[in-house]
Formats: structure tokens, sequence, C-alpha cells
């Protein structure tokens, strides 16, 4: 039965590429960067792992020894691996800052918390539907005197989201979903988002509206994953967070560069890739320099013809064509007159014959589930697949 988590389904909404080389392939990544904000957010919930497992044999850890075992684990698992990217800062900087996470936690939430600690790190397995079962870690289950549940997650970074973010988070609302299959009496689920950054708390509830949709939601993406290993389309995506990926060498966006990022410089300049983008780019920028004076010459030869009163122009071994037409033009898509336009034409009757299927919109719905399986189906067999290949040029900063 295939096992899901909320992280396997954002590695393949992030890039499908990497789903299929990790999940698909089975590969083992080259020794992936630890960043420094993955570094204490670890540390960070050990500390907090630590605190609530005395806790629940009564013991009552001081804030003194909650900041000496942090450091403790700090000094444990640092490696010089780990990357520290942002140049103003160090280790050090990282290492204070995660201290006095710890403190105002224990401070604002720790003393206060009168609720009962039910598990710690609690591995949590339910049943999506259709043969297809989610899987998580809780970070800490516990329940309020009036018997609610809270499902309870720390975050340790920058980045502080809207209630409207938490509110559409995936991750929690599964474990609701399993918390509330697990545990019988748990009619009310709250889910609880420690940023200790900011030390705020973002708190969110689902009610079984939503998290049915959410289960239809999951399983259709779950669909579009079981579609692109029947196709074997998994295709990278590149994004910010290709450099923590330990697939780039094998990566068809990345391979190239890997090979020659650290190449000397006359090694470099002899290497065959480097010499056609190399000419490629200087052929474009020529390309792009006359597109731009012949823009020129064609407003120059308009505005002469004009002037003349002429329809051609007589040149050495050429003669040039001038002809101005009056040609309708249809209103962009978001204005109100193209609406109007859309409206009269459907109600002429002659909408199919006028309007043009659009491959990427034809793509773009087939891949968002717009059409029901049968439908999907029966689209497929008539579609004719044919390899296109595109070469865009972009510039180095």
């Amino acid at each position: 039965m295939p096992v899901f988590s909320h992280s396997k389904l954002s590695t393949f909404e992030n890039c499908p590429l990497k789903y299929k080389f990790h999940y698909v392939d089975k590969l083992s990544p080259e020794e992936e960067l630890e960043g420094i904000e993955a570094f204490l957010g670890s540390r960070f919930h050990e500390t907090m792992e630590w605190l609530y497992r005395a806790k629940k044999l009564s013991k009552i850890r001081s804030l003194e020894e909650t900041l000496d075992y942090f450091t403790k684990v700090w000094r444990e698992n640092w490696h010089e691996g780990v990357q520290v990217v942002r140049k103003d800062f160090d280790a050090r900087d990282y290492f204070n800052h995660g201290r006095k996470m710890v403190e105002n936690y224990y401070n604002r939430v720790f003393v206060n918390d009168d609720s009962t600690t039910i598990a710690l790190e609690k591995l949590v397995l339910f049943d999506l539907g259709e043969g297809i079962k989610v899987r998580g870690f809780i970070d800490r289950l516990s329940q309020d005197k009036n018997g609610v549940y809270e499902v309870r997650d720390y975050k340790t970074s920058g980045f502080l989201p809207t209630q409207k973010d938490v509110d559409g988070d995936r991750q929690l609302a599964f474990y609701q979903i399993a918390v509330q299959n697990d545990y019988k009496d748990a009619r009310k689920v709250r889910l609880v988002w420690h940023f200790v950054a900011f030390d705020k708390d973002v708190v969110s509830t689902r009610g079984k509206k939503q998290l049915s949709q959410l289960k239809a939601e999951t399983l259709a993406l779950v669909k579009k994953i079981g579609k692109a290993g029947e196709k074997g389309a998994f295709p990278p995506k590149k994004s910010a967070l290709c450099g923590w990926c330990g697939f780039r060498s094998i990566c068809p966006a990345w391979k190239h560069f890997i090979k020659v990022e650290f190449m000397p410089e006359n090694q470099f300049a002899q290497d065959s890739g480097v010499q056609l983008a190399t000419k490629y780019a200087d052929l474009h920028a020529k390309k792009n320099e006359l597109e731009e004076k012949i823009g020129e010459l064609r407003e120059a030869i308009t505005a002469y013809a004009k002037k003349e009163g002429i329809e051609v122009i007589v040149g050495k071994d050429c003669k040039i064509s001038v002809k101005t037409i009056e040609a309708a033009r249809i209103p962009p898509k978001d204005s109100t007159q193209r609406q109007e336009l859309d409206e009269l034409v459907k109600k002429s009757g002659k909408w199919l014959q006028l309007s043009e299927l659009s491959p990427s919109l034809l793509k773009q719905a087939m891949d968002e589930g717009i059409f029901g399986d049968k439908t999907l189906q029966a689209i497929e067999k008539l579609l004719q697949t044919q390899q296109q290949t595109t070469i865009r040029l972009t510039k180095e900063e």
C-alpha cells in the first residue's frame, strides 16, 4: 500500500525530478549540505523533546538547565559541513539566536502551559482512501483542561506566515485527521504553530468539510504523481531549493554547471558545451542588435513612404513594398470589451468555429484534474505527441 507524507508530496510539488531520484529510483543523494537554519531547528526540537519528556515524569527543568542542554546538543552535533550562507552572520550568531528562542519559549509558553502532554515526536498513520496512506510525526500532542486536543509544531525559521497561510497548511491538518482517527474523544482539535523566532503562536482549526476537501485534493495530487510515473514525466523545476539538493550532479538542469564550475580557466574555455553556449550568446546579441536596427529602419521607411505618397521604394538591387491596411484588434482577454465580444460570439452560435483550442491551456486543465478520468483518457487517446525543443538564452548576472 503506497504511503505518502507531507514532505514526500512537497518534494514532488517543488521538483518532480528530485521526487523521481529519491522515491522512484531510490538513489542516495550526494552529501546534502546542511544549512545552519536546519541545524538550529533540529537542536531546538531536541531541546523541547528533552524538556517535555521530563515534565511527563513530573520533573520540571529550570531555564538554566534547559539552556545548558541546548548548548550541549549544539556542541555535540556541530560539524564543519554546516553551511552559513549569509555573509553578515556566523555560527555564533545563530547559536545565540537559538538560546534566545529557547529562553523566550520557556518563559512565555512552558511555565504557563497547564496542558497534558500525550505524546512527543508521535508517529501517526492514517488511511487517505483508495489504498493510500499518509504518515508523519507530531512534535508534541497535548490536551487542555477542556479536553481539546492540541497538535503543536515548532517553527524556527525567520518567516512569519499570515493566518490565511496557516489556515491552508496541509501538514498539521493531516495530523488532525490522524488524531481524530486514533482518539475517539478528540472531537475538537486545535492546530498550534510556535513561531519561536518571533515569540508568537498562530492557531488554526479545521472542520469536517475542510478535511474532506484536503483528502480530495491530496488524492488528486497522488493521482498526478501516479500519472507522472506511468509516463516517466518528472521534469526538473529550478528554484532556490536547488542550492541544497544532493542530486545536482545528475540533474540535467545543473549537471553541466557542476561539471565546469571549478575547471581551470583554460580547460573551461575548451569545453564543448561552454564553446557552444558562448557562441550562441554572441550571435544572439548580434541578432538583437540587428532586430533593433531593422525596427528603426521600418519606422523610417514607413514615414518616408507616407510623406512621399508612395508604396514602392527602390534601392540598389532591391525594392521595398510599403502597404498600410486597417486590421481589427481583438481586445485583451481580461478586459470588459473582450467579455462582451465573447458573449456576442457565443450568442451567435459560432463560438466553436471561432475559438481556438490552446495546447498549453489544455495541458494545464489536464494537469489540474479538471476533466473526469474517462474524459481524460479519451482526450489522451486523441492527442498526438511530438518532441519540441526550445532554446532560450539567459544572461548570467
